[in-house]
């Protein structure tokens, strides 16, 4: 990146009838400090007036590149249309009924100007209902170095590390042969575990946030899907954990951690026939006992769980 070059920030917002926080959205983007952005809006099939509303703001602001697609195919599909056609040095992810604090881009872009070696910058989050500030979220270290600490601090939430996409800004070369997982819940969980594998140096700014609104209508409802989709999600995980990088035992000894909890779970709520206890279960048997009983964060009592839940997956 040229230090003495504002980068061009692509941030890439898909919607689906989101006209009642639409406007919201948009000015908080075009009100930022940092003005050198293409702001991509993907609007995703919708049948309220989302798309009426966003074009009114692309008539007035060059930097809105607003794209329209045919019928709604979920946030996965359109983010990766933008991820498609984005120009941007650097990338970020915002939801059409969020907003984000002026200084917000401006402080974390500062930060990858200074230091070329940096492929992540993550900012604080405000989580809450709409009409308040309910819970202030900030990173606990100023950067974390080193390809297997950033993996295991993401997949053990330390030092204040999201499992989300919205409150970071990446380098571009992250998303190169790398999308988004359509038709799932939970899809930020499987690609940030594929960008995490090409990051060996992050950073946290302690200013500015991310607004992210709860709507009183958007309480989640955990469904049958809700369950199949994290399992999905967790099981694909540690495939490509073990394919890929199976000397990270201690990445895969959590999610197996995960995984075992979920199955558990799940047979106290469904039963033990259910597709998602299926999917835990050919997953566990494939555990070693090096994943398990080797060098981990995990408890005695989580060992040994995972280990009982593979016998019975043997068995069974």
């Amino acid at each position: 990146m040229n230090n003495n070059k504002a980068p061009l920030l692509s941030i890439i917002t898909p919607m689906y009838n989101s006209a009642a926080f639409l406007s919201v959205c948009i000015e908080s983007v075009l009100n930022q400090e940092y003005k050198n952005i293409e702001f991509i809006i993907v609007d995703d099939g919708s049948t309220d007036d989302s798309y009426a509303i966003a074009e009114r703001y692309a008539k007035q602001d060059a930097r809105i590149r607003l794209i329209r697609m045919e019928q709604n195919g979920g946030q996965s599909v359109a983010r990766n249309r933008a991820l498609d056609i984005a120009q941007g040095e650097l990338i970020t992810f915002m939801d059409s009924d969020d907003a984000i604090e002026p200084c917000t881009y401006a402080d974390a872009v500062r930060l990858m100007q200074e230091d070329s070696e940096l492929d992540i910058v993550q900012f604080p989050v405000t989580w809450g209902y709409a009409t308040h500030r309910e819970e202030w979220l900030d990173g606990t270290l100023d950067s974390i170095s080193g390809q297997e600490k950033i993996v295991s601090s993401w997949a053990y939430k330390r030092y204040g590390l999201t499992w989300v996409n919205w409150d970071k800004i990446f380098r571009s070369n992250l998303f190169l042969k790398i999308r988004y997982f359509p038709g799932i819940y939970f899809e930020d969980n499987l690609l940030l575990l594929e960008v995490m594998l090409r990051v060996n140096k992050m950073a946290f700014t302690h200013t500015g946030a991310y607004r992210y609104y709860i709507h009183s209508e958007q309480k989640l409802n955990w469904t049958e899907k809700h369950s199949h989709d994290s399992m999905l999600a967790q099981t694909e995980i540690i495939r490509l954990l073990r394919e890929h990088h199976p000397d990270l035992r201690v990445v895969r000894a959590e999610f197996y951690r995960r995984i075992a909890n979920a199955c558990v779970a799940e047979i106290k709520a469904r039963g033990s026939k259910v597709k998602v206890v299926q999917m835990a279960k050919s997953c566990l048997r494939e555990a070693s006992l090096a994943d398990i009983f080797g060098k981990n964060r995990l408890s005695p009592k989580a060992k040994l769980k995972i280990f009982a839940l593979k016998l019975w997956s043997m068995l069974s």
